[in-house]
């Protein structure tokens, strides 16, 4: 048994300052013996760093497995809406939080989850890195009560670190119906950290674990006394401690010979230059112990983890057959069946979608009548009726075409997303599409940031980093550019859908699909590594949250409200103002070989292609503002309002995509998909424009 790592509260203040920042003393140590390499430059810039922290801020580090519920707790903490995904690898980085809890002030980190922080894979690199230079005084570890075993690896390879840490055993409501019961007390005592049951949606345990973070915050730690490893492995890392304690007096020695062993570069490089013996002797353990066990260190460390975390899971939880299989079972099985999931998918996908046209299209059609209606009102309150044209068409004419047109189509969407979200619906779907992704040379969980990009390319581009390797994370950004965004499906709806008819929707999304399908395929040809086999958390099927989904709804809706309309009016005054002195029918004469000659578009589409460039809706509300009407089928024929949607759909993304590719993977990928998607969109619009012609 693992006695408590915390003293009591008559612990001396001088010892908690001491022990606050753990890798101070391996600085100022290893600095003597190493000041020419300033391997520990990094570390006593993190000390200044810490220094500088708000003084009575706990500062707080939410570490987990994917999945667990960290992102929703996050939430309840510091009341920020951080988008809450019920599929794994959704935080793709650091979010933080502040709240005042009983007169303390709280910072809070929501990290990635990670299933170790061991490897050099993106997430596990970034949450050690996180936790090694922010020295966080508290680090909360959420499991998922359901799934303990194999969350507590993570655990006891955290505990190794010796920051003042608090398990929270989360979502036990779930686990509670599922016939789970966990002995805490006992958990406490094996692992020797506080452990608080708790459920983020409900709140439950919160208040504990904010009071338990304020008790440990800044605590000295004891010394643990063994590792948490079976006994063959534990010897070697007592051993490997041995040799380099006196070099880290005051430091996480377990976890410092654990890195060691793992072949922890950095460390490793300043073992051999202050203690070659020391150096050789981690060499000679670690190929001891991967001749013994027949594999690589990192895998025996990892898979020892495991079997200590499935010996204290034996101890402490207890389950209850349940005698019926839950109603979230038999829809699981046939979500992911391979013919039903797919049906499924096609039946979901398409109800959906034609459910936020008949309704944007209710709601848009109404307001769009009535906002006409109040124009030849408007204008005539003026003397001068050019500048009240002005007026409308630069100012309230986009703020009207916002409401009218766009935000009828683009909130049931969203509404929609967040209920699949929430639901774990995306994570299924995702195993369903394996088999078809691979063979376009995709990875299986490429279909969760492809189906977040009907939302927002972004969030989507960003969201490819849950690909485990650059080949698959560039095709999978390839492929969210290639899909129409919300502020796209309203061009689509808006006009096409309004104006022309759904099957003509219907048509444009399959040639979509089918384009990106080609072109995917094409670009795995030129980058012919294999793509990796799906092995993917499946989180549990559960009952959308209607206050999660409204919230989340409203955090993607309000970027469009609060960023989109000020935009909107912005542009919509500039684009007045060229109407007003006779600019436009310059402007358009100048793009109008491309526009009316290639395209067959009206001379003036070209400068709303150009504003589309900032954001795809832009392309539409300004169509009103030029226009003087949201009665597009009196400006542009069917054809043309196909062909400019078809354009809009392919062309260039916008510019907060551009910058996502760009931070991605980099500024001359960004150019290249850029440069082929303008070329493929003028392209492919000509083609459409003479095919519809020959037909009628």
């Amino acid at each position: 048994m693992v006695r408590s790592r915390y003293p009591s509260e008559a612990a001396s203040s001088a010892s908690a300052e001491r022990s606050r920042t753990i890798f101070s003393s391996r600085a100022e140590v290893m600095s003597l013996a190493c000041q020419e390499c300033n391997l520990f430059r990094q570390s006593r810039e993190c000390m200044l760093e810490a220094q500088e922290r708000k003084k009575g801020t706990i500062y707080v580090a939410l570490v987990g497995n994917p999945n667990v519920g960290k992102s929703v707790i996050f939430n309840q903490l510091t009341g920020a809406h951080q988008i809450i995904g019920n599929w794994p690898g959704k935080t793709t980085g650091v979010a933080r939080g502040q709240l005042k809890f009983e007169d303390v002030e709280y910072d809070i980190a929501d990290l990635p989850g990670t299933y170790s922080i061991s490897s050099e894979i993106a997430e596990e690199r970034e949450v050690r890195e996180y936790l090694d230079k922010a020295r966080p005084d508290v680090i909360v570890n959420i499991v998922d009560a359901n799934f303990l075993e194999r969350n507590l690896a993570l655990t006891l390879e955290l505990i190794t670190m010796r920051i003042p840490m608090i398990v929270a055993v989360n979502l036990m409501d779930q686990a509670e119906k599922n016939g789970i019961s966990i002995d805490f007390d006992g958990l406490r005592d094996l692992l020797g950290v506080p452990v608080i049951p708790t459920a983020g949606l409900t709140g439950r345990g919160i208040p504990e674990m904010l009071r338990e973070i304020r008790r440990i915050a800044g605590k000295e730690i004891r010394g643990i006394e063994k590792p948490f490893h079976t006994p063959v492995i534990a010897e070697t890392i007592e051993k490997v401690r041995s040799a380099i304690e006196r070099y880290f007096p005051e430091s996480p020695t377990l976890w410092i010979a654990e890195r060691l062993l793992a072949r922890d570069e950095k460390l490793t490089k300043m073992l051999e230059t202050v203690d070659p013996g020391a150096s050789m002797l981690v060499e000679e353990q670690r190929a001891a112990l991967e001749k013994k066990f027949g594999d690589d260190i990192y895998s025996i460390l990892a898979s020892d983890r495991f079997a200590m975390a499935s010996s204290i899971v034996s101890k402490t939880v207890k389950r209850t057959q349940v005698k019926e299989i839950p109603i979230e079972d038999r829809i699981h099985n046939l979500l992911t069946h391979r013919v039903y999931g797919l049906l499924s998918l096609i039946a979901i996908a398409g109800s959906s979608f034609l459910g936020i046209f008949l309704l944007g299209d209710f709601i848009a059609s109404g307001l769009s009548e009535w906002f006409d209606s109040l124009q030849p009102g408007f204008i005539g309150l003026f003397s001068d009726a050019k500048l009240g044209e002005f007026l409308w068409n630069g100012l309230l004419g986009g703020i009207f075409s916002v409401i009218s047109i766009a935000l009828p189509f683009l909130i049931p969407l969203f509404i929609i997303l967040a209920i699949m979200e929430d639901s774990g619906y995306l994570a299924r779907v995702a195993f369903v599409m394996d088999g078809a992704l691979h063979r376009l040379g995709l990875h299986g969980k490429a279909f969760i940031p492809i189906l977040l990009g009907y939302s927002c390319n972004v969030p989507a581009c960003i969201g490819c980093r849950i690909m485990e390797t650059d080949r698959d994370r560039i095709l999978s950004v390839f492929a969210v550019t290639l899909i129409p965004c919300a502020a796209t499906t309203v061009v689509i709806l808006g006009l096409v859908g309004t104006f022309v008819g759904i099957e003509w929707v219907v048509a444009l999304y399959a040639f979509d699909i089918l384009l990106l399908a080609l072109l995917v395929r094409a670009a795995s040809r030129l980058m012919p590594e294999k793509s990796t086999g799906l092995i993917m958390e499946m989180p549990p099927l559960r009952r959308p949250s209607l206050k999660v989904v409204l919230r989340q709804s409203w955090f993607r809706a309000k970027d469009f409200v609060y960023i989109a309309i000020p935009l909107l009016i912005v542009i919509g005054v500039i684009l007045g103002a060229v109407q007003y002195f006779d600019w436009l029918d310059e402007i358009s004469d100048a793009m109008s070989p491309l526009t009316v000659g290639w395209l067959g578009l009206p001379a003036f589409a070209g400068i709303l292609l150009v504003f589309g460039i900032l954001r795809k809706e832009l392309t539409l509300v300004m169509l009103g503002s030029v226009a003087g009407t949201l009665d597009f089928a009196s400006v542009m024929t069917p054809d043309q309002m196909i062909v400019f949607t078809l354009v809009v759909m392919l062309y260039i993304p916008c510019a907060a995509t551009i910058a996502a590719l760009i931070r991605e993977i980099g500024v001359r990928k960004a150019a290249m998909i850029t440069a082929l998607e303008i070329g493929l969109a003028l392209f492919i619009g000509g083609i459409a424009f003479r095919i519809l012609t020959i037909i009628g």
